[in-house]
């Protein structure tokens, strides 16, 4: 009798695991795993790409902000209805709008354009661009940083507390996008040819810079030195237009540092 109860319980557990090899065999392999946060991770500016690019649009210090995105798929540009690239004030107005969901009275910290590797035909020459980053802070050191493209908000980050290096509103701007490109262009810069220059057409970056050991709300106009064919810059005082610093790019060392002579 005893014989037969344990056979019997020996088949019931021998069924069970059955069981359980099945349900595992069956849902095991729809595992939630995790997503990254786009389908790839392609980047901005391909490794083989020495130079740090979000260095060059951005100023020195700013390139670090830069971070791993997909590429937008060719129909990006049909679905942009007219908006594929935005303004500088544009792109300000989308971050600040962003950034108040987070934070009260928050201004502008950065704002700078990034070349687009998709549609690298888009020369800036309008001073709009389809890659924005916006920083925004007010008072209390809130910070949010956002990616737009396609005039679409694509990646939001905050903090509680970050510093930075003042805040500014567009109505500090003394000279217009398009004044910046007309006088980068009489200092020999242009847009750029995505298949001769490391960089793609004009880029802007505005926020306040540390320049001759005296910190200015600075225009950067980034673009190609018509002559040497290498990337260049100048830097505009934003409140009235001055030209503070025309410089080319020399080398880059091991640590992806751009190395900048003045002409």
């Amino acid at each position: 009798m005893k014989r037969n109860i344990f056979v019997k319980n020996l088949m019931i557990v021998s069924l069970l695991i059955m069981l359980l090899l099945i349900l595992c065999a069956k849902f095991g392999t729809n595992e939630v795993k995790e997503q990254p946060e786009m389908e790839a991770s392609t980047q901005l500016s391909a490794e083989s790409d020495y130079i740090d690019l979000g260095e060059l649009t951005a100023g020195a210090g700013n390139g670090d902000a830069v971070k791993a995105y997909v590429m937008p798929t060719e129909k990006a540009q049909e679905d942009s209805n007219g908006e594929f690239c935005i303004s500088i004030e544009k792109a300000a107005s989308i971050g600040l709008n962003e950034a108040e969901k987070y934070y009260p009275e928050m201004k502008l910290v950065n704002i700078y354009s990034y070349p687009d590797d998709v549609y690298p035909d888009i020369d800036g020459e309008d001073g709009k661009r389809s890659w924005w980053f916006v920083d925004c802070a007010n008072e209390k050191n809130n910070f949010v940083s956002i990616l737009i493209y396609n005039s679409k908000i694509l990646d939001v980050e905050q903090w509680n507390s970050r510093e930075n290096n003042g805040t500014f509103e567009l109505d500090d701007m003394g000279i217009s996008i398009e004044q910046s490109i007309k006088k980068a262009k009489d200092y020999g810069i242009t847009g750029g040819n995505a298949k001769k220059s490391e960089l793609a057409g004009y880029n802007f970056s505005l926020g306040y810079q540390q320049i001759d050991d005296q910190k200015k709300l600075t225009l950067i106009i980034s673009g190609t030195d018509v002559n040497s064919g290498k990337v260049a810059r100048l830097s505009l005082d934003a409140t009235n237009g001055e030209v503070l610093v025309h410089e080319e790019l020399q080398s880059t060392n091991a640590y992806k540092k751009n190395s900048w002579i003045k002409k």
